[in-house]
């Protein structure tokens, strides 16, 4: 469904050959959004992302030449070329992350420890609030991240990111312990599938595809 791809990132990636081939391949537009970064460690960070990408599609087969980006309606890079695969990037302290899929796919990765305060309530549903305070106050740190990347990689799922207010929808469990989304506003006839994978010690890592319908009564 999707494939989730980490690595570490190198803090000399900007000036290398694989960076600047990086930057090649990518539009004006995102590589512009690259270079307005300040921090050195952000633009190694999104350079590895991409790195990602391009091996993943390299170790299928397709010729570089037959690989085009675009920036979507929100900014969001999305692959022209081939068609009918999707991607998301993020990174976090010294990893980049991407998701690939044939699905449109949102991922987001955020330290655990990140300190947090009561001042982050504002961006979350009714219900997600409920949720953080059933929890002891030592562990809604911690939760919170957990909930925030599900909020983001779902938003990112979307196209629209953080454009969107992230307290008009909500990220709840399931019977079955699973989180899903409750948006009165998804897209009709799609069905946002949220996942969660914890392979990287002190971060949380999540992913969320939008599913047709259809797809998923194959």
């Amino acid at each position: 469904m999707v494939r989730i791809l980490i690595s570490a990132v190198d803090s000399h990636l900007p000036e290398s050959r694989l960076g600047i081939d990086i930057l090649s391949r990518l539009p004006q537009e995102t590589v512009g959004h690259i270079r307005e970064q300040r921090n050195r460690k952000d633009i190694s960070r999104s350079l590895a992302a991409y790195s990602l990408l391009f091996q993943f599609l390299d170790s299928l087969g397709i010729d570089p030449g037959d690989v085009l980006l675009k920036n979507g309606p929100h900014g969001k890079p999305e692959l022209q070329k081939p068609e009918g695969v999707f991607f998301n990037c993020s990174h976090s302290g010294e990893w980049a992350i991407c998701g690939v899929s044939r699905y449109p796919v949102g991922v987001d990765m955020e330290e655990i420890s990140f300190p947090i305060d009561d001042s982050v309530y504002v961006y979350l549903h009714p219900k997600e609030r409920e949720y953080l305070e059933s929890y002891p106050k030592e562990l809604r740190n911690e939760k919170f991240i957990g909930l925030w990347t599900y909020k983001e990689a779902y938003l990112k799922a979307l196209g629209c990111g953080l454009l969107r207010d992230p307290a008009s929808f909500a990220i709840v469990s399931s019977c079955q312990g699973k989180m899903r989304v409750e948006d009165p506003s998804c897209p009709h006839g799609t069905t946002p599938l949220i996942m969660q994978k914890h392979d990287l010690p002190g971060f949380s890592v999540a992913a969320c595809l939008l599913f047709p319908d259809a797809g998923l009564r194959e």
